[in-house]
């Protein structure tokens, strides 16, 4: 294999990674290729080719506002705990709760129960 023809193929090979919607690491362990070898590539095309990442299509992404951002932290598919207080108390704590945070909530209850 020549140096274009190789030239080529991992220019195929990058572009590939990039639109798998996945991370390189996960990529890279899915189609056995060393992490470190598509860093060499990466960077020996970006600089025999200037134009290399301006030939990729751009893509816009919308990002959320502070508010929507803030809205999801509280939502009920990210809390990691949840209060309800009406005719009964539940307290719901799922697995991701940081043991900082329940210590935290646990002596708020204690000082103001």
């Amino acid at each position: 294999m020549n140096k274009e023809e190789k030239a080529k193929l991992w220019s195929d090979r990058i572009q590939q990674c990039q639109a798998s919607g996945k991370t390189c690491k996960q990529w890279c362990a899915e189609n056995g290729i060393p992490l470190s070898t598509m860093g060499y590539w990466v960077r020996r095309l970006a600089k025999e080719e200037p134009a290399f990442e301006s030939e990729q299509d751009m893509v816009f992404v919308r990002l959320p506002s502070e508010q929507e951002a803030a809205r999801k932290l509280l939502s009920e598919e990210s809390s990691p705990v949840r209060i309800f207080i009406s005719d009964s108390i539940r307290i719901e704590i799922s697995d991701s709760c940081r043991p900082e945070l329940m210590e935290s909530i646990l002596g708020f209850l204690q000082r103001h129960a």
